[in-house]
């Protein structure tokens, strides 16, 4: 039987990069690259072993598209993945480091506003005296439309 090496995907760089170093630590497994700026690492005496580093935004699709079997990612990035992607890849395990916040944030001249249920209303005004949706500028689109709808902001 011939053994495959795996492929393991991890942030190149930012924040969460020194969380997933400290696992390998922890577990006693030394990461060798060429340089500083090489994108493939070895495990030192794990020949079957790769590692990729990649941008953290990459990491979900590259699994779907089995570049990698094993990959380190914020669990954000997984939701606003799209479907078909979602459903190649499982978390398999979930760490209690990276966490961020959504925030809604408002113009301050909306005075009135301050909470989900006040908002709810302005947007229910909005699309009756404009005729469409109020907009709302974000990266995670998924996530944003999720909470919109758990606080029954749907206008």
């Amino acid at each position: 039987m011939k053994k495959e090496t795996i492929n393991i995907i991890i942030q190149s760089k930012g924040r969460m990069a020194q969380y997933v170093e400290k696992i390998f630590k922890k577990n006693k497994l030394k990461i060798i690259k060429q340089s500083d700026r090489s994108l493939i690492g070895t495990v030192k005496g794990q020949p079957l072993i790769k590692i990729i580093y990649m941008n953290t935004s990459a990491i979900i699709e590259s699994l779907a598209k089995n570049v990698g079997d094993i990959g380190i990612s914020g669990k954000d990035l997984f939701y606003e993945s799209e479907p078909n992607i979602q459903s190649k890849v499982s978390i398999a395990k979930e760490y209690k480091w990276g966490k961020s916040d959504l925030v809604v944030c408002i113009d301050k001249n909306w005075a009135d506003c301050t909470n989900s249920a006040d908002l709810e209303d302005i947007s229910y005004e909005f699309y009756n005296k404009k005729k469409r949706l109020m907009r709302c500028a974000t990266k995670f689109k998924n996530l944003t439309r999720e909470w919109f709808n758990s606080k029954g902001i749907t206008q």
